[in-house]
């Protein structure tokens, strides 16, 4: 009796199983579905403004490149030189005609009227000179270590001696260096000094702020120049 109890209840859990299945599948084949509709992909270069486009204005420049056989030949820096003016107008006029005609400015010293120039063509910044200028030739430069700076054995100081140790002490030196401009590239001259009024002192570092600590070097080097040539 309690197996077909058993049998029965699986044969009606079936039945509802399959009932359901044809009941769920009928109401469903009664509901109308929306066609689909399909659209083109959306253009990748939509809203693209392919209108032809300039860039700069004015035609470039012509610009020479020629080897600089004059500065290899004396050993020098090719395409670069030195220029000194005579005033700072004629400086800032070649400045203004060699803007953007290939031409850079490696270095200027303002008080002196002085430019390092780097070009393309030695024929082309010749012809922006009119010929007062001063041109030469930038020269590598290797620094050599620092020697010993000890003072060897049995140095004196020179001071004042130096006519007498050139055997030029008895000769009238009143006129010696007459019309010739002594440069000194040093450490300059102290205002105590007796050459300081007859020294004319472009400083081309910036200058400590306690200037008791500045070396003497200068102040010596143009003591010396002034014992032999008093009127320079």
């Amino acid at each position: 009796m309690r197996v077909h109890r058993w049998v029965f209840l699986c044969l009606l859990f079936v039945a509802f199983a399959v009932g359901g299945y044809f009941i769920a599948k009928h109401a469903g084949s009664g509901v109308a579905t929306a066609p689909r509709t399909t659209s083109p992909p959306p253009d990748p270069l939509a809203g693209f403004d392919n209108t032809p486009r300039t860039y700069g204005s004015g035609e470039r420049p012509k610009v020479t490149i020629s080897r600089d056989s004059e500065a290899l030949d004396q050993g020098a820096i090719a395409g670069q030189r030195s220029i000194v003016f005579a005033d700072r107008e004629s400086m800032e006029r070649f400045l203004s005609k060699i803007k953007g005609k290939g031409f850079s400015v490696l270095g200027r010293i303002d008080a002196l009227n002085a430019l390092r120039i780097g070009f393309l063509s030695a024929a082309e910044l010749a012809a922006l000179l009119d010929g007062s200028e001063q041109t030469g030739f930038i020269f590598p430069v290797v620094v050599p270590d620092l020697p010993d700076g000890t003072v060897q054995p049995g140095a004196i100081p020179l001071g004042n001696g130096l006519a007498s140790w050139l055997g030029i002490a008895a000769y009238d030196r009143t006129t010696w260096g007459n019309g010739v401009l002594v440069a000194v590239l040093d450490t300059g001259v102290s205002p105590g000094s007796s050459m300081f009024s007859r020294t004319r002192q472009v400083s081309l570092v910036d200058l400590p702020t306690d200037l008791s600590t500045l070396n003497g070097h200068g102040t010596a080097v143009t003591s010396l120049i002034h014992q032999v040539a008093p009127d320079a």
